[in-house]
């Protein structure tokens, strides 16, 4: 059952008649106020794509700023062994992020018109569902404790099961602020609370209070987040116990968590098959490749799929108008993901051998597939956010699992050949997948992939004339220049090449960059406006891609 999907007028989630926005909110008085809209402010202003994603590449960035100001500052206050057992925490935790508000939040989003009466349940179930996780995580810690033979690790799942009640407090008006296209407060919140968070996290350290300061830095981050949140939205639920209401969105949100599931595992089983059949060093180089295929999929597709669904939700039952800005998605993707892992792959050898070292070397054999292997994903990594938005999790489900199955028999197969053996399979398998998924996820919002071929080829060729162009120069100074020296030289040259061609080739691509930089376009050309959701038919007119 599609969530959200084919409501039509105030209908609440029961599909009853009478307008969802019944709750009347009381002020400091105890007299009647105005109504609450549905989703805390109605979605009557333009949801701009470029905004939602200019604001979460903003937010994103600013989560990177932190993380890197915290490991500069915070590793000279702490030791290696406090932040190898946060480490050991971190491996519980995740598991259990998994099932942090068991896919409630993006169904609010998707959703058409979700009634005050749901978004009271979803407040209630997030409460006592982030309780009993916290519970969970902090009955665990001795088990993990035994698990990992560290016995201070207790204590730290314990102080950092506390994050889970406080973000569970505040994930349902965080979704609705996202639905509102409210990216910009969004991220300010996000960067302003991650920073006050490293604070505190630095005056724990400097108080000696070794892995807990980084306990109590994830624990200020997300009460300062669910603070601030509260206190920019404008929606106040009643706490009531209604497991009917969430009837609606059960089967939604259930598929999307096993999707998350099945996910997660396939992501961590060439690791532990990795660790468990080869040496040590393998899994050295290996983890450290994987790191590298991952950073496009972590950022990019992330600003993306959140800032995206959103938009994409609005018109889920314009599939035609979804899939024409996903196939621009797409393409700003490639526009991305191509040179970055194209030029990767050919500055392969001088790139290891500068920022890791010589005994890293093995690192640019691994990359040689690698590279490859993480332009296909940054494109198919995206589908989930479509699929989502037009209530499909059932599909998505699926896929996981189909995903999982195929890449786990190309792991088995491949190590059988050894460590390269398993990249090459790895490569192979995700040229099959990407293909297939894509097959299936563009068929839902009336696209194919031959449209996909037509929308990718211009960047994709690009980046595939500069990887070339670095190869060939990269071949003729082996010998004469250092490998740091080609790599400074060669980056710039490479970078400076692509965007020539991709002003040649494909201006469009460029207009998109420069509308997300805010720069506005001298000339728009047609089909290259920016697609909105909520606009009315004379706010959208002219403004619509083909």
């Amino acid at each position: 059952m599609r969530v959200g999907g084919g409501m039509r007028g105030p209908r609440d989630a029961r599909g009853s008649a009478h307008d969802g926005s019944d709750r009347i909110d009381r002020d400091g008085g105890g007299r009647s106020a105005k109504r609450v809209p549905l989703g805390s402010e109605p979605m009557t202003a333009s949801v701009s794509a470029r905004a939602n994603v200019r604001w979460v590449l903003t937010a994103q960035g600013g989560r990177l700023a932190v993380q890197f100001v915290s490991i500069a500052v915070l590793s000279r206050l702490l030791s290696p062994a406090d932040y190898g057992l946060m480490a050991m925490a971190t491996v519980v935790t995740n598991f259990a992020m998994l099932f942090r508000d068991m896919g409630t939040s993006t169904a609010l989003i998707q959703m058409d018109r979700p009634s005050a009466a749901l978004l009271d349940a979803v407040f209630s179930f997030n409460i006592v569902f982030g309780a009993v996780i916290a519970a969970a995580v902090a009955l665990c810690a001795p088990l993990a404790a035994w698990a990992f033979s560290a016995e201070s690790l207790t204590g730290l799942l314990v102080a950092l099961s506390l994050t889970f009640p406080v973000a569970a407090a505040s994930a349902a008006p965080l979704a609705l602020l996202e639905r509102e296209g409210k990216f910009r407060a969004v991220a300010w919140i996000e960067i302003s609370s991650g920073a006050l968070g490293l604070t505190g996290g630095i005056a724990g350290a400097r108080a000696g209070l070794g892995a807990y300061s980084l306990a109590m830095q994830a624990v200020m981050t997300a009460a300062l987040t669910a603070l601030q949140v509260w206190g920019l939205s404008r929606w106040r639920p009643r706490l009531r116990w209604a497991p009917r209401e969430l009837r609606p969105i059960w089967p939604f949100s259930s598929n999307l968590v096993a999707f998350n599931l099945v996910n997660y595992f396939v992501r961590n089983a060439d690791t532990a098959l990795v660790g468990r059949f080869f040496d040590a060093h393998s899994l050295g180089w290996y983890s450290v490749a994987n790191r590298l295929l991952l950073f496009p999929l972590q950022n990019l597709t992330y600003v993306a799929s959140r800032a995206l669904l959103p938009v994409y939700s609005r018109r889920q039952n314009e599939k035609q108008e979804i899939g024409s800005l996903y196939l621009r998605t797409l393409a700003v993707i490639a526009a991305i993901s191509a040179p970055m892992m194209f030029g990767l792959w050919a500055l392969r050898e001088p790139f290891v051998a500068t920022l890791l070292g010589p005994k890293w070397s093995p690192v640019a054999d691994i990359l040689q597939w690698f590279a490859p292997t993480g332009f296909l994903q940054s494109i198919g990594a995206t589908s989930g956010t479509v699929l989502s938005a037009v209530g499909r999790t059932d599909v998505l489900r699926k896929i996981g699992i189909a995903n999982t199955a195929v890449l786990i028999c190309a792991f088995i197969v491949g190590m059988q050949f050894g460590l390269l053996g398993l990249v090459e399979a790895y490569f192979m398998a995700t040229c099959v997948l990407t293909l297939a998924i894509m097959h299936v996820v563009l068929g839902h919002v009336g696209c194919n992939l031959g449209a996909l071929v037509r929308r990718v080829q211009a960047p994709v060729a690009c980046a595939a004339a500069m990887a070339v162009l670095l190869a060939c120069v990269n071949a003729a100074l082996v010998g004469l220049v250092s490998q740091p020296v080609r790599l400074i030289v060669l980056v710039p040259i490479g970078a400076l090449f692509y965007l020539l061609l991709l002003s040649i080739f494909a201006r469009g691509i460029v207009r998109e960059f420069l509308s997300l930089g805010g720069i506005p376009e001298r000339r728009p050309a047609a089909g290259a406006a920016e697609l909105t959701a909520g606009a009315t038919p004379q706010q959208g007119r002219g403004s619509r891609s083909p």
